[in-house]
């Protein structure tokens, strides 16, 4: 890892990242009208293909046509609802601002081709993808906001020796984690849900202290 540039990890399906810094706000919006896009485009597509009906059970064979129609209905809302909890992720969005660039264009193919072979989205290939984008676009987040934060500290004149080194020992660290979502497919804390922790660091050893309890949890 250490031969290794941060910027130059790898992921499957993401084009593009800022690692540690925040990018334009027009080229970020552009980038969230692309996520928004994607997003309401392919609910309409799943569910449309919805989910198939259990072969345990079946349909009922005097079922009513309105039974069928709503176990129909409930069968499109299951599939829109996985495709939400695998994609629709604040992290994913608010990424925008640290240019996650997701290749949507090839996300499309996977979604057409499974399409075209009637496979639902509860058993798409997407199941072991979006964890990966969702995990990427979390350590981004929280790595340039400790990063920021620590910068902050040390434009104050607070313990400036001590803090270049912790901010030597986050950016490592944050590459390191980066590393592991590519390979093994770490589940990492999501950003949006943290925010409210970081908010109350307010010193060094806070920040250092949050940064090994990530950086060392038990994977």
């Amino acid at each position: 890892m250490n031969n290794v540039p941060l910027s130059s990890l790898k992921f499957p399906y993401i084009l593009d990242y800022k690692l540690f810094e925040k990018i334009d706000l027009k080229t970020a919006e552009e980038l969230l009208l692309e996520y928004n896009d994607f997003m309401v485009f392919n609910k309409t597509q799943i569910r449309d293909l919805g989910v198939p009906v259990s072969c345990e059970f079946g349909s009922p064979k005097e079922e009513t046509q309105e039974d069928a129609l709503k176990r129909i209905e409930h069968n499109k809302q299951v599939a829109v609802n996985h495709f939400e909890n695998l994609f629709g992720s604040k992290d994913i969005a608010e990424s925008s601002l640290v240019g996650l660039q997701i290749d949507y264009d090839a996300l499309q193919k996977v979604l057409l081709d499974e399409r075209a072979n009637k496979i639902p989205i509860t058993e798409s290939a997407f199941n072991q993808i979006a964890p990966t984008i969702r995990g990427v676009a979390s350590v981004l987040l929280v790595a340039e906001r400790i990063v920021s934060e620590l910068q902050k500290l040390k434009e104050e004149g607070k313990v400036k020796d001590k803090i270049e080194l912790a901010i030597e020992f986050a950016k490592e660290g944050f590459g390191l984690l980066l590393d592991v979502v590519a390979k093994e497919g770490l589940e990492v804390p999501e950003y949006h849900i943290i925010r409210r922790d970081i908010n109350k660091l307010k010193n060094l050893d806070a920040y250092i202290e949050f940064c090994e309890k990530l950086f060392f949890a038990k994977k």
